[in-house]
């Protein structure tokens, strides 16, 4: 059965916004006292610092990348989502590209600085955006029904398929 419209408190994961900004200030926090500091960086002697940040600034490029493409399609006018489903672009490559885009800017920040507290915190936030997209994705079923549940049997949500 398809529902109406939830309103934006109801089709977000609760406080979401605000988590977000808490997540970001304290990854930033952290890997900046780790990598001055050296608490858990001491694997960073292992690579070549131009070495870590040439893939690992890619890595926050794509993530970048992914974020801007993404984040224009939802939010690009009046900051309303679009009115159905988007399957095409990132969208067609997997579900959560905008979340998957932002874990990936934080990935390449792990490689950046070999944080052992940042892989942890990054691998912490990785499971609240899981639990943040299936929270999202309850809303979509309810909301768009059938189309939304053929679409998550053709594209997966995190990593897409090599073709």
């Amino acid at each position: 059965m398809v529902e109406t419209k939830p309103t934006a408190r109801e089709r977000e994961y609760r406080k979401w916004d605000e988590l977000q900004a808490v997540m970001a200030v304290g990854f930033i926090a952290w890997t900046t006292v780790d990598a001055l500091f050296s608490f858990t960086t001491f694997l960073g002697t292992w690579v070549d610092g131009w070495l870590r940040l040439a893939v690992g600034g890619c890595v926050a490029a794509g993530g970048g990348f992914m974020v801007g493409k993404t984040h224009g399609v939802l939010f690009g006018k009046g900051h309303e989502p679009p009115s159905g489903l988007v399957s095409t672009g990132l969208f067609g490559r997997l579900r959560h590209p905008l979340y998957a885009g932002v874990l990936l800017i934080y990935a390449g920040v792990v490689v950046m600085t070999f944080s052992l507290a940042g892989l942890a915190l990054l691998v912490v936030y990785a499971i609240i955006y899981d639990k943040a997209a299936a929270f999202e994705e309850k809303v979509l079923e309810r909301v768009l029904g059938e189309e939304y549940l053929a679409y998550k049997r053709m594209v997966p949500k995190w990593f897409p398929r090599l073709r």
